[in-house]
């Protein structure tokens, strides 16, 4: 019986400490100059201090080696992440062809774009990589001038702690 009771409590904690361990954000230690890291909940929330795009899903000069030098830094952690690639678009109504769901498409473009070119430095797991579309009224910056909207073509990357994969 009391063999039984130090196995329940074994169990226990071990259980306590997997909780525990969902709860908190990763430990990256990263240190990529233009690019802001920040934690929320149980992520560590990523966003570029410039713009990755010039129109559609064309990278900007220097937006690779960010990449890169993300993907490296990523890659260093000693537990395995999952990599969500928020995709955003700046607010451009003036253009004729500008609909939400263009904008929509324009952003899931570029947040595979992303994805694509972090499989093709082969630095990040595939499977721990996602695109998705960001909610255009939480861009990572204010619409309120032709800088910021430039700045908004871009992704934000949302790293979290792969309990599964362990």
């Amino acid at each position: 019986m009391k063999a039984d009771y130090q196995t329940l409590a074994v169990n226990h904690e071990a259980l306590l400490k997997q909780i525990a361990g969902s709860s908190t954000p990763p430990a990256i230690n990263f240190a990529v100059p233009g690019v802001r890291a920040s934690t929320s909940g149980q992520e560590v929330v990523l966003i570029f201090d410039e713009g990755l795009f010039d129109r559609g899903v064309h990278f900007k000069t220097g937006a690779q080696a960010r990449l890169l030098a993300v993907s490296k830094a990523l890659s260093q952690s000693p537990e395995p992440l999952n990599i969500q690639v928020v995709g955003f678009a700046d607010d451009e109504r003036g253009l004729l062809k500008w609909t939400a769901q263009w904008e929509s498409s324009l952003a899931l473009a570029r947040a595979s774009t992303v994805v694509e070119h972090f499989i093709k430095l082969g630095l990040l797991q595939k499977q721990r990589l996602s695109a998705v579309v960001g909610d255009c009224q939480k861009r990572p910056f204010a619409s309120d001038s032709v800088q910021n909207r430039l700045r908004n073509r871009t992704v934000v990357l949302r790293v979290s702690i792969d309990h599964q994969g362990r």
